[in-house]
């Protein structure tokens, strides 16, 4: 995984928390997938597909084989699944059971965010503010945040925070970065609320 600023660093643990808490699909079964599930996805069904594809890639009821896993992913993802294009780019950002590919990332995410994924719409600022996998574009990277933050994704808004509080891609204003920063703080994120708690001792 990488990391190529405090920002980027934000990617992993929402894409590890998304791995793990996602949409609710079909659950594996402990001893292995049943087999229903596996004649649906093979026979088309993309969120089967999703199912499975997601067991493989985190060894959920069976072994753990991400090669494996990412077949399945890209078969639901071509369908148009949004889930399973948010997973995809994953599998390509980190290089984990495909290799790392940064650009075809970057195109997964954008369906994925096109298709309404907060996660998704937020990776794909962070795609866009670092330039990774994408031109680098801070006022593109703004629109997908706000996409994000809009579903209430906190680390979204903790990071239009701090694009309003440096002006970076936009125009410098304090009290919407307090105001990104407060949502993003009763969202859970404890760095925006130390955030907050900065502004708010400097009387901005």
């Amino acid at each position: 995984m990488f990391a190529v600023s405090f920002i980027a660093k934000l990617k992993n643990a929402s894409i590890a928390l998304a791995l793990l808490s996602s949409l609710a699909v079909t659950p594996a079964y402990a001893s292995g997938l049943d087999p229903m599930l596996l004649e649906m996805a093979a026979s088309g069904n993309s969120q089967a597909q999703l199912t499975v594809g997601r067991a493989y890639f985190l060894g959920e009821g069976v072994k753990q084989n991400q090669q494996k896993g990412f077949r399945w992913l890209i078969r639901s993802a071509r369908q148009g699944n949004p889930m399973a294009q948010f997973y995809v780019g994953n599998a390509y950002s980190f290089g984990e059971g495909v290799a790392k590919n940064d650009v075809k990332a970057a195109h997964w995410y954008l369906s994925a965010a096109q298709n309404g994924i907060a996660e998704a719409q937020y990776n794909l600022g962070l795609c866009y503010a670092d330039g990774t996998g994408i031109a680098r574009d801070s006022a593109k990277a703004i629109e997908w945040y706000r996409e994000s933050a809009a579903q209430d994704f906190p680390s979204a808004q903790n990071n239009l925070g701090l694009m309003y509080e440096t002006g970076e891609g936009v125009g410098r204003d304090l009290s919407l970065a307090k105001t990104f920063y407060r949502d993003a703080c009763s969202g859970g994120f404890g760095m925006a609320c130390r955030n907050f708690a900065r502004l708010q001792k400097a009387g901005m």
